[in-house]
């Protein structure tokens, strides 16, 4: 199947580890040029290092970036601009699930959840409809099938997740007909150095239990099942596709 990606340029925010990363990998591979936007300077330095061994500096940018910050947010849309004078696909793999127990968290901790998992997709869907090839141009969004269930998760994070679908749907509905925007959730998906690696060590027996009776698959994805469903949904295959989510799980959800 070909996904049509050859010469794309796509922006990736959150690109400098886990799904991002493996999705940043795959986009290459199809020929498409990629920049990595992240916080972490060095962590970006050091992966784009190890992509343009593979790929070619040519094809592969990066910028530091605080995606809370909608300045920013625009700089990095310029940046990638004033190098290849277009952006035909984005995709966000930002969000943070570290949060509190409590049935409604403090408010300074609602809103840093808040911040990170919704506002930073507000300002780059913005930036996006604003600076994105209005022909056959691409969003995507990563989101958690926590913002679509009751799975147990934070409160705070699974709301901001769930207004993701949400206002996906909505401004689908009002862009041009050649710009797709959509979401992707997956379920729990083990990251190195992510959460699910985190208490893998501190309980494994505790981790392992909780996989197997709430994952008919009984197991973690892997960043790069998921990836395969960003290239889908950014591709010409998905062509008739927009304002969706699509579940990646594991059949987690199946019998919620």
């Amino acid at each position: 199947m070909d996904l049509c990606l050859q010469g794309k340029k796509v922006l990736i925010f959150g690109g400098s580890k886990g799904i991002g990363l493996a999705s940043a990998k795959m986009f290459l591979e199809e020929g498409a040029y990629v920049c990595l936007v992240a916080r972490d300077e060095a962590k970006l330095k050091t992966v784009t290092q190890q992509l343009a061994k593979d790929f070619g500096h040519e094809r592969i940018l990066w910028y530091t970036a605080d995606c809370t910050i909608e300045d920013k947010v625009k700089a990095s849309f310029e940046y990638v601009l004033s190098n290849w004078k277009t952006i035909h696909t984005v995709v966000s793999c930002i969000g943070d699930g570290h949060s509190s127990s409590d049935a409604i968290s403090e408010e300074a901790q609602w809103q840093s959840i808040w911040k990170v998992n919704f506002d930073s997709i507000r300002f780059i869907c913005r930036a996006a409809l604003k600076w994105i090839c209005p022909d056959k141009g691409s969003i995507v969004f990563v989101s958690s099938i926590a913002g679509l269930e009751s799975i147990g998760a934070p409160t705070d994070y699974s709301t901001a997740k769930s207004a993701i679908s949400t206002f996906v749907k909505n401004v689908a509905r009002k862009t041009q007909p050649g710009l797709r925007i959509n979401v992707i959730a997956p379920g729990n998906v083990l990251v190195k150095g992510g959460r699910w690696e985190q208490r893998l060590k501190e309980s494994e027996n505790e981790v392992t239990s909780l996989i197997n009776r709430t994952v008919p698959m009984k197991r973690f994805g892997r960043p790069e099942e998921i990836a395969n469903f960003i290239l889908f949904a950014a591709s010409e295959c998905s062509s008739f596709m927009t304002g969706s989510t699509i579940v990646v799980d594991g059949g987690q959800t199946t019998g919620i």
